[in-house]
């Protein structure tokens, strides 16, 4: 309690001391300008800054590889979640891109269905059912492979591929 005290004592005084140094400083006046000194400009260099989808893939990144340390079996599932959610996030920023309609939704829902194989893949893995999370890992690069020919054809998302009952 008495070191507590002291503390506080002593904080209050450093206050005190900075303040009135700088009241004296500030009361000083005006000081005469530099008329020798050519101006100082700084140029900023241009950065860009991370989007949204970057810290959130980031993110992911981070986790899968805690989550990889902890269950060494889900690497395989991870990884590809990973790499397909990826490639649709450069599909959403594709400048080449045919779509017409709303991209960045159609991106979404794929990247909703990456997720739901992710999940059911890595609960068939700890059901120890391997074949199903191989399959599920295939499911995922289809759902990639789909949206990248939907992105690429002309008709865009509003109008499903023939042959295409996947939904």
């Amino acid at each position: 309690m008495v070191q507590q005290m002291t503390s506080r004592l002593l904080a209050v005084v450093m206050a005190v001391a900075v303040s009135s140094g700088l009241l004296a400083h500030a009361t000083q006046g005006p000081r005469p300008a530099m008329t020798s000194a050519a101006p100082v400009s700084f140029k900023l260099p241009k950065v860009k800054l991370p989007t949204a989808s970057d810290l959130q893939m980031t993110a992911h990144r981070v986790s899968n590889q805690t989550l990889i340390l902890i269950d060494p079996r889900s690497e395989p599932i991870r990884t590809a979640f990973l790499r397909d959610r990826e490639a649709l996030e450069k599909l959403r920023h594709d400048p080449k891109s045919k779509v017409k309609g709303n991209l960045n939704e159609y991106i979404s829902m794929q990247q909703v269905k990456l997720q739901v194989l992710e999940d059911d893949a890595l609960d068939q893995l700890s059901r120890s059912a391997l074949s199903v999370a191989d399959a599920r890992i295939s499911e995922m690069h289809h759902v990639v492979a789909h949206a990248r020919a939907t992105v690429n054809q002309s008709g865009g998302p509003d109008q499903p591929q023939s042959g295409d009952h996947s939904g």
